[in-house]
């Protein structure tokens, strides 16, 4: 971060990938001119999509939306979960009970669901 209040702007970086985001236009010019001082920079407009990130934004309003619908949606997909509906996403009336150690999970089940929590994390 940069500067304070109005003033201020952030840097976000990735390997050769920067993000400079501001409350002022003329604030993320600024800092592109000044990086493009000393580096070799092509400035490529207003970002849709960054490492996964879908960011929205409205300029007259003000205000900007970071999200991973698109991620997430392939992923209940890859999980075949593309139908679930989100408020009851289990049977209705389903009953969870523990069963006896001998009757666990097999290794597939086991690795596919360390899969999905890894995934989400």
């Amino acid at each position: 971060m940069l500067g304070e209040g109005e003033q201020r702007s952030f840097m976000v970086v990735y390997v050769d990938d920067i993000l400079i985001f501001s409350p002022s236009s003329d604030l993320v010019k600024e800092v592109m001119l000044k990086l493009q001082d000393k580096f070799k920079c092509k400035t490529l407009g207003d970002v849709n999509y960054y490492l996964g990130l879908h960011i929205e934004r409205d300029v007259e309003k003000r205000w900007m939306r970071v999200h991973q619908k698109k991620y997430l949606e392939a992923l209940a997909a890859n999980f075949g979960k593309s139908e679930v509906h989100v408020a009851t996403p289990l049977l209705s009336g389903f009953k969870c009970v523990k069963g006896p150690a001998e009757e666990s999970v097999g290794e597939e089940e086991r690795r596919r669901f360390h899969s999905l929590v890894g995934s989400l994390m």
